[in-house]
């Protein structure tokens, strides 16, 4: 999942296209789903994946600032890599606040 991660910042830092950004960003979901082996987790994260892949206006609102996203998924994987993993709710805030401006640019679109 770093790998992913990495690689995604790597594309947001480098101004890459926002096609490429979605699809790394999509890559780290994926990571995410291989290291979890949720069943679960899929049912509820590939009808996501592949709405981002179809709603430009959510694609454009998601990666209006994508440096943003970038944070959220650092957040998560140090909170991952803790070894005294503080209390879940905190990188929940932080990527709740991410998620709630993507809906307010989506809701202006």
């Amino acid at each position: 999942m770093r790998r992913a991660v990495e690689a995604f910042a790597e594309a947001v830092e480098g101004g890459a296209p926002v096609e490429t950004i979605a699809e790394l960003d999509l890559a780290v979901l994926a990571a995410i789903l291989d290291a979890t082996k949720s069943p679960v987790l899929g049912l509820f994260l590939n009808p996501v994946m592949r709405m981002v892949t179809d709603l430009p206006e959510l694609k454009a609102a998601m990666y209006d600032a994508p440096e943003t996203n970038v944070a959220g998924w650092r957040v998560l994987v140090a909170w991952l890599e803790a070894d005294d993993k503080p209390p879940l709710d905190a990188v929940l805030d932080v990527l709740e606040q991410r998620d709630a401006l993507t809906v307010k640019k989506v809701k202006k679109a």
